[in-house]
């Protein structure tokens, strides 16, 4: 889920206005609220909600956006809070209805995740996110087949998406098809071969297969790029000690 957190960068809102109240002008405000550093933006967006100036549409916008910071900074209550405010203004909002699922996904609350997204597909049967949200949300719930088919969906659309290829692949793991998961975390890597998710996944199915040394070699090469993914280090334990490299293993 983490990977989404960038959609807080991707949201432009363009500047609007340009009185003056507490906090510094309108502009400014509206410049901060779009920013990349979330505390920043709740900055910015609480300003402009506060304004009394905006339209309904540009408030929306601005809950939104303060509802990503929020969900950036694991503050899931209030993230859901903003959402719910953003769909007031905009009862067709997609992106905050796909945003709010993703905030009750990160809270356990799967089914009310997926109902956002369902809704957000009933409005717009073309975005990506809503398919990739649903998806994570289906493979914590187990249900690897919803999981794969809204991964296939969302390929469908873009199918480069390396994250969209590491959960579908995770699901065809977790349904004992390594040979497919492979492909899958393969691709993902081809496409970006700083991807730590999907190096140790394809250490993952050469350890199930017994290929400890191809395993070991995956593992590695995360650990270049990752040194504090724990769970490749983990990963890395079970296979040495498999291996019989207890030295390895024992300092790892």
């Amino acid at each position: 889920m983490a990977s989404r957190i960038q959609l807080i960068a991707a949201l432009a809102i363009g500047l609007r206005g340009s009185s003056f109240f507490i906090g510094g002008s309108h502009d400014e405000s509206w410049k901060n609220c779009r920013s990349f550093d979330p505390k920043e933006i709740i900055t910015g967006c609480s300003a402009v909600i506060k304004s009394g100036e905006e339209t309904d549409s540009k408030l929306a916008a601005a809950f939104n956006r303060r509802g990503l910071a929020y969900f950036h900074e694991r503050d899931y209550d209030d993230s859901i809070a903003d959402f719910n405010q953003a769909l007031l203004k905009e009862p067709d909002y997609v992106a905050a209805l796909t945003n709010r699922g993703l905030a009750y996904a990160s809270k356990g609350a799967y089914d009310t995740a997926i109902k956002d997204y369902n809704r957000a597909l009933e409005l717009d049967p073309t975005f990506i996110d809503a398919f990739y949200d649903r998806g994570l949300s289906y493979e914590s719930k187990r249900d690897h087949d919803r999981a794969i088919q809204d991964y296939d969906r969302a390929l469908q659309f873009r199918p480069l998406d390396a994250d969209c290829l590491v959960g579908r692949g995770t699901a065809y793991m977790r349904k004992g098809n390594y040979d497919r998961a492979f492909e899958d975390f393969d691709s993902a890597w081809k496409i970006n071969p700083a991807y730590a998710v999907a190096l140790n996944n394809r250490g993952l199915v050469y350890a199930h297969n017994g290929d400890y040394e191809h395993a070991i070699q995956e593992y590695d090469q995360t650990l270049r790029l990752h040194p504090d993914f724990r769970l490749a280090i983990g990963n890395r334990i079970i296979a040495n000690a498999r291996a019989g490299n207890y030295g390895r293993a024992a300092t790892d």
